[in-house]
């Protein structure tokens, strides 16, 4: 009897390891990482990719060998280098993250992959090198709305929410245009730990993530919690941006936490309108009568749609040297991608605004039909337009400021 259980005892051990050694590797965090790097490739020349599938193990390897955090919440990939030999591509970049206590993770890529099959590609070797930043919440306070020295005298919570109270609270690494010319005082509140060896430096400069120009500076609060602050005008400084970016410097090194520039949108549009002959009044960036009728004159003739908004997208096509017709430009774009629209003939009918709305579904936003700026953009920017693109005879670039497609991510999971 002794022997027979002793017997199935055996059987189930042996079963239990086979069975645990079928089973593949799974760790969330090497997924995540190999899903965003598939996930810049379909935006690369690999469009047709709609899979990834990893050796999971050498991701884990890689990450013991460095800081392993819990958590993955995709903020961004950038890809540095792509090159293919044949079935193999060698994709090197960055994929910046948030863990689960809301830092910022950058983690630095060079993969080896294949491409065996046309739809799936497979990381065949992977090297990583892994960066976590503490994340900062940031403000723009107008200017004279707080009293910055009585933060000193608060709690890190409090002062927060006293600052979040009568200011904006914007994203980290972004960029919006002001309207207006206003007095701000940009805040940061840097959440996690830093090193006593370590600074944090608030600066605003002419350049992005630099450590050159106007030095702001910082506040502890009673409970030993760090803030950064840059007073500024928010002058245009004449059409270019101005960035404001807390860094963290470490191991002599300058990282930034976050950044956030702005411009005159409404001055630039003024310009663009009054070198096509618009009567704008004075190009003093602030949306007079004039401003708005040149604005509304100009979205008629293009034959946008009338509900259009000021954005940078219809100032990109003012700033075109010349004017082209616009429904003719969507009619024929989504004719070249398999839309059924009838003839290229710039009346918008129900086939048009049907094959509009199936294009917009694909992007994950309101299927209404409208044609607007960033619709024209996305179209020829994703259909690669070539004859419109010379015509326009300009560098068409990512369209990184249409948030609303750009938060469409692939595969979905990650």
């Amino acid at each position: 009897m002794k022997k027979l259980l002793s017997l199935k005892i055996i059987l189930v051990f042996i079963c239990m390891t086979s069975f645990a050694h079928a089973r593949p590797i799974v760790h969330v965090y090497g997924n995540s990482i190999a899903k965003a790097i598939g996930y810049s490739l379909s935006h690369q020349n690999y469009k047709k990719i709609n899979g990834v599938k990893v050796k999971t193990q050498n991701i884990v390897d890689e990450l013991k060998a460095n800081a392993l955090d819990k958590g993955f919440k995709l903020k961004s990939v950038s890809v540095y280098k792509v090159i293919k030999n044949k079935k193999i591509i060698n994709v090197a970049g960055s994929i910046t993250h948030m863990d689960k206590k809301s830092n910022f993770v950058e983690t630095k890529f060079d993969a080896v992959c294949n491409l065996k099959k046309k739809r799936l590609i497979t990381i065949d070797n992977i090297k990583l090198k892994i960066i976590t930043r503490p994340k900062a919440i940031s403000f723009l306070v107008p200017d004279g709305a707080i009293a910055l020295k009585n933060l000193r005298t608060m709690t890190f919570k409090a002062a927060m929410e006293q600052v979040r109270a009568v200011s904006k609270e914007i994203g980290n690494f972004d960029t919006e245009m002001d309207l207006e010319p206003q007095k701000y005082v940009f805040i940061s509140f840097i959440l996690g730990k830093i090193n006593k060896t370590d600074k944090i430096i608030p600066v605003m400069s002419d350049f992005p993530y630099s450590d050159k120009g106007s030095r702001g500076k910082l506040i502890r609060t009673k409970d030993k919690g760090i803030i950064a602050f840059v007073k500024t005008k928010f002058a245009y400084n004449n059409l270019q941006p101005e960035y404001f970016t807390v860094l963290w410097k470490t191991d002599k090194k300058f990282i930034p936490i976050c950044s956030y520039s702005t411009h005159g949108l409404v001055k630039e549009i003024q310009t663009a309108l009054s070198l096509k002959g618009y009567d704008v009044g004075t190009k003093d960036g602030k949306l007079n009568k004039k401003t708005k009728d040149a604005i509304a004159k100009y979205v008629k003739a293009q034959k946008f749609h009338l509900s259009t908004k000021i954005s940078i997208a219809l100032l990109w096509f003012m700033q075109q040297e010349s004017s082209f017709d616009i429904p003719k430009i969507v009619q024929a774009t989504l004719l070249n991608m398999g839309e059924q629209i009838g003839a290229v003939d710039g009346k918008i009918g129900a086939k048009t605004r049907k094959g509009i709305k199936k294009y917009q579904r694909s992007l994950g936003v309101k299927p209404d039909g409208k044609i607007t700026p960033e619709l024209v953009y996305l179209l020829l920017y994703t259909s690669k337009n070539i004859d419109t693109l010379h015509a326009m005879d300009t560098i068409f670039i990512k369209p990184i400021f249409l948030k609303t497609y750009q938060d469409k991510k692939w595969p979905n999971q990650v």
